[in-house]
């Protein structure tokens, strides 16, 4: 039996199970200030995406507060041509998933 987690320890957890299903080219894990706190991609590319999709996630929540102050930001997915992004935002973390189109 697994103990008992609350929600940003899950995001942890399945960080592993993550990388093991989708054909990613980065996770990352950021603070509220989008301070990278783990990372799998290099240091150039984790400082450029946290600093945009963090802003990104900011804006996010205040329009879905905006729209209805009764619901909250789940899930942000973006998709291009080349990336899909996957922003799962957490009270005190962001975790980022960069992959390719193909692996869904």
């Amino acid at each position: 039996m697994f103990p008992r987690q609350t929600n940003e320890s899950r995001r942890f957890f399945y960080e592993d199970s993550i990388i093991i299903f989708l054909k990613y080219l980065g996770l990352l894990i950021v603070d509220s200030d989008g301070i990278p706190i783990r990372t799998s991609m290099d240091n150039a590319s984790t400082l450029h995406y946290a600093s945009l999709i963090s802003q990104l996630t900011v804006q996010a929540k205040r329009l879905i507060r905006e729209l209805d102050p009764n619901q909250e930001l789940e899930q942000l997915r973006l998709r291009s041509l080349k990336h899909e992004i996957i922003v799962a935002p957490e009270s005190k973390y962001i975790m980022i998933v960069i992959q390719t189109p193909e692996a869904l």
